[in-house]
């Protein structure tokens, strides 16, 4: 796994914790950068939330830093709020998945929400079922 010099000295979970220290953010920006893949399930409802469930995949062959979820109310709109992340600004290391809950109130959507995901070393993703 591709580590930036500035972060070598520190293991994974180090990184999770310092990562708020300036030069360890420095460092993250000469990441390798990554390619994030995933799928949502089928929106779903709970009393009177909605919800889905996301899988995120890190497919590089670096660490996916602080992997960023965004529900948007349509590709390339606002977000939908409040929304809540079962898990947010995950670290995923090359070839890790996570799995994913997200609700939101179901009256803080008109239509189809959309679920993006981007690692902080990684182009925006847009998941899909």
């Amino acid at each position: 796994m591709d580590v930036p010099p500035g972060l070598a000295q520190h293991g994974l979970a180090d990184l999770r914790l310092r990562y708020r220290e300036a030069a360890a953010l420095r460092a993250l920006n000469a990441a390798k950068q990554v390619g994030l893949t995933g799928s949502v399930t089928p929106v779903s409802r709970a009393g009177d939330r909605r919800e889905l469930t996301a899988l995120i995949r890190n497919q590089g062959s670096a660490v996916a830093a602080m992997v960023r979820l965004s529900l948007l109310r349509e590709p390339g709109c606002r977000r939908v709020l409040p929304t809540l992340y079962g898990d947010n600004y995950p670290w995923l290391l090359a070839g890790e998945s996570r799995t994913v809950r997200v609700s939101w109130p179901a009256t803080a959507d008109s239509g189809r929400p959309v679920l993006t995901a981007q690692a902080y070393n990684g182009p925006v993703t847009v998941l899909r079922s």
